[in-house]
């Protein structure tokens, strides 16, 4: 399985899921292992948009929902 590395964590090149305008990769955090999800955007969409989704990810505290970091 390939890796690709991103600031403090590296992710599979293998896709665990989508939605509409970005693809969920599989990722650990390089100084613990710590498993995360990996988030990239496929489509062009309003910064807003982005800005949106990463405050209400931040403020969700829920053990059914991923914790934005």
């Amino acid at each position: 399985m390939d890796y690709k590395s991103l600031g403090d964590y590296y992710y599979s090149t293998e896709p665990i899921g989508h939605g509409s305008f970005s693809l969920i990769f599989k990722g650990y955090r390089i100084k613990d292992r710590k498993p995360v999800a990996v988030k990239k955007f496929t489509k062009y969409i309003d910064k807003k948009y982005v800005d949106s989704e990463i405050n209400l990810m931040k403020d969700l505290d829920n053990n059914n929902i991923l914790k934005l970091y």
